[in-house]
């Protein structure tokens, strides 16, 4: 039997980089609809919270530079927020600001954005692999599927900040570098890595940070002086604090909600989705609630791997779990982090632990922590099969292909999210020309005061007002402090007449707000948009019946 060509047997690092990104491509032309990518900054916003991160973009991108450097002036009132505590992925919006002359409002945001995080996810798992030292073709490719045929990472589509694990996939590879790359060059690599992940999403900084520190362990037990290894976990920590300040991370603001109900259930890595293979109505199980914020799932692909790995190495295993005891001692606390203080197994809780100290609630949906050891295990498999020799390349590939297969199911709900989207509250033809035409909108009730359909129609017209940056007095704010929605209703009518220049939008009625004869009132399905501008009175007429007063 011929061996394969050279350029297969050890290929360039720049041909596996190639290939893994064909893959995550693939799997994003498989996910999202082409019409998606062709309506432009709508194409995308299916869910709230991708509703909130083109507002967020939208303010920051044509803003002018302030402190912290992420605060976008005009969302939410004069001084404006904090884009950080919006998702709306800090990095992108410092490069798409200083290149804000070649792009408009209408800039697809989002869907460049999951495109670069999908081809990123499959080439970070081929270098990951070619990082522990495994160079042949069929080990990377198998990676790269399996990366991105991930089910908790193609559910982060909704999420665009959480879709770029290709950082955790990179952290992965470098714990496999030690022994290739000096303890200098490597605590290098490491501060820079999580500087990146901080600067994406501040889940993605805890769950590198984790590994870095983890790493950076070994390297002194092996030999790097603890000293230097002491201090570079310090740098670490002390270059993400003045990080996290320069990104606005430290502003006063309201903690998380929902540690003990965003878990993972014990169950969640061999529970399989309704809509993988194996999968049945019911499936994965929510014993929270809020469970789907653990869906943790590593499908048949990684799961027979792992087992291959686990036989073929099993006279090695107590070897190897003693060179990568640090890493190891990580993962198992960033599972029992996943699983909270309310462990659940299935629908049984089996372990109930006191509520955790107030901080974590910064960190309200440790369910994602799990990702990491999800990644440890799919490298991992890789490398530790792969280890044994070509005649195994087939078993990788061959599951790797069975997890495309299985997650298909998970792109085909993507993608149905997209297209089945409800159509819109507030349409952007009809009502952008009606509030570009105003300096503020005035939102009876706020975001915080809306519930339901009301609060879908605020993040909506939030996005319409974002087109023109006019400023909006409230947004949907990932970190809300606690308002006194009666306390609210009574200081409108306490203040008087909203000033000039006003568009005053109503879900409900207008008794909250008082308001003179030179008010017009459009009616719309649900509420009223009220101005006192008469250049106003034909845009009006665009978004609903004017009544005349």
């Amino acid at each position: 039997m011929s061996s394969p060509p050279a350029v297969l047997r050890r290929p360039p690092l720049l041909l596996l980089l190639a290939a893994g990104a064909f893959a995550g491509v693939l799997s994003f032309m498989v996910a999202a609809p082409a019409v998606s990518m062709k309506k432009g900054a709508y194409g995308f916003v299916a869910h709230e919270d991708q509703l909130n991160v083109v507002a967020n973009l939208r303010y920051f991108i044509w803003d002018d530079w302030r402190w912290p450097l992420t605060r976008a002036s005009r969302l939410g009132g004069p001084r404006g927020a904090v884009i950080a505590f919006n998702d709306a992925i800090p990095i992108y919006a410092f490069g798409l600001r200083l290149a804000r002359r070649a792009i408009t409002p209408d800039f697809d945001f989002i869907g460049w954005w999951l495109l670069a995080c999908f081809a990123l996810q499959g080439a970070a798992a081929a270098w990951a692999v070619r990082m522990w030292g495994i160079r042949r073709f069929a080990p990377a490719a198998a990676a790269a599927i399996l990366a991105v045929s991930l089910v908790s990472w193609l559910a982060q589509m909704i999420h665009a900040a959480l879709c770029f694990q290709a950082v955790i996939l990179v952290a992965v590879g470098l714990v496999g570098a030690s022994s290739r790359i000096s303890a200098g060059r490597l605590a290098a690599a490491w501060l820079l890595l999580c500087g990146i992940a901080l600067a994406v999403n501040a889940y993605l900084f805890a769950m590198t940070a984790a590994l870095a520190v983890a790493a950076l362990v070994t390297l002194g037990a092996r030999g790097w002086r603890k000293r230097n290894a002491a201090a570079a976990i310090v740098a670490l920590f002390a270059a993400a604090a003045v990080e996290m300040a320069g990104l606005g991370l430290l502003t006063p603001h309201a903690p998380g909600q929902g540690f003990s109900l965003y878990s993972m259930n014990l169950l969640s890595p061999i529970d399989p989705p309704a809509e993988s293979l194996l999968g049945r109505p019911g499936h994965p199980i929510d014993a929270t609630g809020g469970q789907y914020e653990g869906l943790n799932y590593l499908g048949p692909g990684i799961l027979a791997i792992a087992l291959a790995a686990l036989w073929l190495r099993r006279q090695e295993i107590r070897a190897i779990a003693r060179r990568h005891r640090f890493v190891l001692l990580a993962a198992a606390v960033l599972t029992a982090f996943a699983l909270s203080n309310r462990v659940f197994l299935g629908r049984r809780l089996i372990l109930l632990l006191p509520s955790p100290p107030a901080f974590l609630g910064e960190l309200r949906a440790p369910g994602r922590f799990f990702w990491p050891v999800a990644y440890l295990a799919l490298v991992g498999g890789v490398v530790a099969v792969a280890r044994r020799g070509r005649r195994f390349d087939a078993l990788l590939v061959g599951a790797a292909l069975l997890q495309w297969v299985d997650a298909s199911g998970e792109r085909m709900r993507n993608r149905s999210i997209l297209e089945d989207a409800p159509p819109p509250l507030v349409e952007p033809v009809r009502w952008e020309p009606l509030i570009a035409a105003h300096a503020r909108v005035l939102f009876v009730p706020s975001w915080d005061c809306s519930t339901g359909a009301d609060r879908r129609f605020v993040e909506e017209a939030i996005v319409a007002a974002s087109a023109s940056r006019t400023e909006v007095s409230s947004f949907h704010n990932g970190r809300p402090s606690a308002v006194d929605c009666g306390r609210e209703r009574a200081s409108l009518r306490e203040r008087g007449e909203p000033d000039r220049g006003t568009l005053v939008v109503v879900r409900g009625d207008l008794e909250a707000l008082p308001l003179s004869e030179r008010w017009r009132c459009a009616s719309f399905a649900g509420g009223k948009a009220c101005s006192s501008e008469p250049k106003a009175v034909p845009l009006l007429r665009a978004v609903g019946s004017v009544e005349e007063r």
